[in-house]
């Protein structure tokens, strides 16, 4: 009987995942089995005649069945990497994503002393959490409907030491602040995109964080609510998008008031933010006494 070791088992999980479809199934098959192994995922390359416990076998196993039924591996490994800090994860928040590092980039480009800051829509709190790491002078409110949510995104606060620099509130909550900086990664999918999804993303991530309605524009049209009663003078918004919706945000920022309004693409060449400023003294948002 031949025995089960690393190499062997990566080999037999590869194609475990590669026969249901998974896009990167030995990265996934060697990050689970690190996991299952209490490893960094380098030190299988140390280890590959390493035979497997039968403890070991059975954790990787229930694990690996997860990854098969296309369960997100950060969902199964409990957390995921943003701006170079990790961040716990759960089915209640949205999987922090390398697109959205680029409003946060935006944003420190900000080297003010001091700036009030509302993170509409915070989910893990990944963009509150890594301001308040990279400028702890900023008061940093962050805003979500979500409760669940808003739980996940104080344990985070508590695991990178900004818990006293962030003010976490539902959006129930009457808000009597006005802010110098709103940054906002908001649902924004079409629903018919959203029904397009990968069962990876559609199945398992919240549905509320995602879909936007027949047009992807609710979320963006009741941020814009808040930004017209939040916003401080010279007020800086910083805003995820899509290339499906970018226009749609677009004139909805143009009708707001906001000027200098700019849609700028990612590394991929795809659209992916918005950026304006409010000038209240000028704006539609002050004229229209909204």
């Amino acid at each position: 009987m031949n025995t089960w070791t690393v190499l062997r088992i990566l080999e037999w999980s590869t194609q475990f995942l590669r026969d249901r479809g998974c896009s990167s199934p030995r990265l996934d098959a060697e990050l689970l089995l690190s996991h299952a192994l209490g490893c960094e995922r380098i030190q299988l390359y140390t280890q590959f005649d390493k035979p497997l416990s039968d403890a070991e076998r059975a954790r990787y196993k229930t694990i690996l069945v997860r990854r098969g039924r296309h369960e997100p591996i950060a969902y199964i490994l409990g957390s995921r990497e943003f701006f170079s800090l990790d961040f716990i994860v759960s089915p209640n928040v949205l999987i922090p994503r390398p697109e959205t590092e680029l409003l946060v980039e935006k944003v420190l480009e900000n080297t003010a002393v001091h700036r009030r800051v509302l993170d509409w829509g915070t989910g893990s709190g990944c963009i509150a959490i890594t301001l308040a790491t990279h400028r702890p002078e900023w008061e940093i409110t962050a805003l979500d409907i979500s409760r669940d949510a808003l739980i996940i995104a104080r344990k985070n606060a508590l695991r990178h030491a900004c818990s006293d620099r962030i003010t976490f509130i539902d959006s129930s909550t009457m808000i009597n602040n006005s802010f110098d900086i709103i940054i906002s990664n908001p649902p924004y999918i079409v629903d018919e995109e959203y029904t397009a999804l990968m069962s990876d993303v559609r199945d398992f991530e919240p549905k509320q964080a995602l879909a936007a309605g027949p047009e992807g524009m609710t979320a963006y049209t009741e941020l814009f609510k808040c930004i017209s009663h939040h916003a401080a003078d010279e007020c800086m918004i910083v805003i995820e998008t899509a290339p499906s919706v970018a226009e749609g945000l677009r004139s909805l920022a143009l009708h707001a008031g906001l000027e200098g309004v700019a849609l700028h693409t990612d590394y991929a060449g795809a659209v992916r933010m918005l950026t304006g400023e409010i000038k209240k003294t000028t704006s539609a948002l002050s004229h229209n006494g909204k």
